[in-house]
């Protein structure tokens, strides 16, 4: 065994460092003390799927403004192998906030979907997500999800608010599977969807329902999706992890094999709790991460890699952040005060990396699909640790030290030993050759 790699982000700048050497536990006043150590522990949690972003109007709309040039850039930055290698991303079923405008796909009052059309997405989101299946051969797996049924199936007769009328479930229900069937006709095969992206009433695109309507909802629309050919899976909630599990006891006692897992936000605090509570009672339902992000104005350094380094601790399989690609201004979006935060920006027609950019790319690029997350142990209430062993057996190990006092660490994997500073601030990741 050795350490190969050694790389530190610090600020937003990565910087490859010389790896210090391994050595064996032979002093065995050490083993019981620990005090000063992190555990790397061969015990196997769960498998990674992989990481993205989502194909937002906004995105396709910015990616539409590029040169030739640049747009080759941008599929190389997001998706390339020297990139962020993106296999794990979410589209839109009609407007979010981040769009040009708010739209879906039939005219008002109909009532049958005769006049569906998905012409408004021909115009930028199909073309980005045509090249980036092109660019990968076809190895991005999608998942979609809506902000709101159209207006005229609503109580509140708007985008914004009000609840899905009961007489209108059914025909919602075919407005999903109707998107896919029309998405694949395009070449873009969507292999999962969620019911509603964060249920409840928003100044923009949004649709309010109880956890009985969700519930009775969700049981119809598996029933549609799987007169399908194919399998297309449910992934429940899809909001803030926070208050998570309370919904999907229910959901998954009304719905059952149905739902395939629990997607979530970060948008009200760690709930880490929520994670491993939702892994210990349903170990055989996925956690996917299926939005994050933060204002235009935030340096989020250090909160990217904590939230990182916390959902794949604790049981999370896939992660996807929001926005692969926004204007310099975090734009375009409606009804909202503020842009956000993409890893990805166009200024006129170049595409040029945030300082997010390389807080995913620490994770992203170094852990394949297929990878297992591993157990750890840190001595250090500041140090957070995350262990990962990939597909062709090499280690990763990261250590954050999210304080304001450097900490001299020993890592420990079986009886190999390795000292190093872990200094306050600092992401380390260790590479090693199993």
């Amino acid at each position: 065994m050795k350490i190969i790699k050694k790389l530190m982000l610090n600020d937003g700048e990565i910087f490859d460092q010389p790896p210090e050497p391994l050595t064996a536990e032979e002093d065995i006043r050490r083993l019981g003390r620990g005090s000063d150590r992190i555990d790397i522990i061969d015990t196997e949690k769960q498998e990674i799927l992989g990481f993205g972003g989502a194909f937002t109007q906004a995105s396709g709309e910015n990616y539409m403004k590029l040169s030739p040039e640049e747009k080759r850039r941008c599929l190389d930055l997001l998706f390339g192998d020297d990139g962020l290698r993106y296999r794990f991303c979410r589209v839109c079923i009609g407007s979010p906030d981040f769009s040009s405008e708010p739209y879906c796909y039939i005219e008002d009052g109909d009532t049958d979907l005769h006049s569906f059309d998905i012409g408004r997405d021909r115009r930028d989101v199909i073309p980005f997500i045509r090249d980036a299946l092109e660019y990968t051969g076809g190895g991005i797996f999608l998942f979609a999800s809506p902000w709101t049924p159209p207006a005229h199936l609503k109580s509140s007769g708007s985008l914004t608010g009000g609840r899905l009328l009961r007489e209108y479930y059914p025909l919602w229900a075919d407005y999903f599977v109707r998107f896919i069937e029309e998405y694949e006709k395009e070449g873009i095969r969507i292999s999962a969807v969620t019911v509603q992206n964060e249920p409840g009433k928003h100044r923009w695109e949004s649709c309010e329902w109880s956890d009985g309507e969700l519930c009775d909802f969700t049981k119809l629309l598996a029933k549609k999706l799987d007169a399908l050919p194919r399998k297309v899976d449910i992934y429940g909630w899809d909001f803030n992890r926070g208050g998570m599990m309370e919904h999907m006891k229910r959901l998954y006692a009304a719905a059952g094999d149905s739902v395939a897992g629990a997607g979530f936000h970060w948008y009200n605090g760690a709930h880490t709790g929520e994670l491993d509570a939702h892994r210990l009672a349903f170990p055989g339902k996925l956690l996917v991460e299926t939005e994050f992000c933060h204002g235009i104005s935030a340096r989020m350094y250090r909160k990217y890699r904590v939230e990182l380094i916390d959902v794949l601790s604790h049981w999370t399989s896939a992660v996807t952040e929001w926005n692969l690609l926004l204007d310099e201004a975090g734009g375009p979006y409606h009804s909202r005060d503020i842009g956000c935060n993409s890893p990805v920006y166009r200024k006129g027609t170049e595409c040029i990396p945030r300082g997010i950019y390389r807080e995913m790319y620490m994770f992203s690029h170094f852990i394949d699909a297929g990878s297992k997350v591993l157990c750890s142990s840190s001595a250090f209430p500041s140090v957070k640790v995350l262990c990962v062993r990939r597909p062709d057996g090499k280690l990763l190990v990261y250590a954050y030290n999210d304080s304001v006092r450097d900490e001299k660490v020993t890592y420990c994997l079986g009886e190999a030993r390795w000292t190093a500073e872990s200094p306050a601030g600092c992401l380390t990741l260790y590479i090693l050759d199993n």
